[in-house]
């Protein structure tokens, strides 16, 4: 745990966050949304998975299951939940 000290960043709950006229997957998958996020993931059961980070100015997610980064896209999303 001593190494986590040296991390530059602070993970935060974003409070007042609402998407507007979709839903989160569509704001996620939407090419005009910028910026990192920590997204929980759940089937479609409601069942938790896991969390993973995707980057939407890239258009990339980060995975701690995989051995590579990938392409921010709903079929990837999917294969991310276990769907």
């Amino acid at each position: 745990m001593s190494s986590l000290r040296n991390i530059p960043y602070t993970l935060s709950k974003v409070k007042g966050f609402k998407v507007q006229a979709c839903g989160y997957l569509d704001y996620i998958l939407d090419e005009n949304t910028t910026g990192n996020y920590i997204v929980g993931l759940k089937t479609k059961c409601g069942v938790n998975t896991h969390c993973v980070s995707i980057d939407c100015d890239n258009r990339l997610i980060y995975d701690c299951m995989e051995n590579h980064v990938l392409v921010l896209n709903r079929k990837t999303l999917d294969h991310c939940v276990g769907d």
